[in-house]
């Protein structure tokens, strides 16, 4: 049995130098070699590493902090799934401007 949590680099292989790096077993199934890795989660895994690079560049910090309570956490978390609403509602009105459809 594959242990996706192990780090360790004999269990890992690179693309390139760039790439985040993958597991190195795959597994047959039903005489097709399959990757162990989704591509798509991979390709979330990098966007989270680069926004946390992102973050601890601008902030001089992790997200791994003591100084906020509970509180305070939620109403980040509700600030930012406003945002996300406010984005979403923008691109519904765009695709109905684009597909007259009005609905």
């Amino acid at each position: 049995m594959n242990d996706l949590a192990d780090t360790s680099k004999s269990a890992y292989k690179t693309q390139n130098s760039d790439a985040m790096p993958v597991p190195a077993t795959s597994v047959k199934t039903e005489g097709l070699i399959m990757s162990d890795v989704d591509p798509v989660v991979e390709r979330v895994r990098e966007k989270l590493r680069l926004r946390s690079n992102t973050g601890i560049k601008k902030y001089g910090r992790t997200m791994d902090r003591e100084d906020l309570d509970t509180v305070a956490w939620l109403r980040y978390a509700q600030d930012e799934s406003l945002d996300l609403a406010i984005y979403l509602e923008r691109l519904i009105a765009n695709y109905r401007l684009e597909s007259n459809d009005g609905r």
